[in-house]
């Protein structure tokens, strides 16, 4: 990897992506080595969006407050079966 940064290319979009990865180095790293993530976050939004698009009008937007709620509720009850 070292090696990658160091180097010059022939293609300049590869040598912008080097040089934005050497400007942010610290955050390449961290997000290398900690296992946190958003993704349970973010599967939740794209359910969300889901029904959202699902319901595009159709209806109010008290019914897909309510709907999303079932959704994410019973989601979490089949996970724990």
């Amino acid at each position: 990897m070292l090696n990658l940064l160091n180097s010059n290319h022939e293609e300049e979009c590869i040598n912008k992506y080097i040089l934005s990865l050497k400007k942010d180095w610290e955050a390449v790293i961290n997000a290398a080595s900690i296992g946190l993530s958003n993704g349970a976050t973010e599967g939740n939004v794209n359910k969300i969006k889901q029904t959202k698009r699902d319901m595009y009008g159709r209806t109010s937007y008290e019914l897909l407050r309510k709907r999303s709620y079932i959704n994410l509720y019973f989601h979490d009850i089949n996970n724990q079966l």
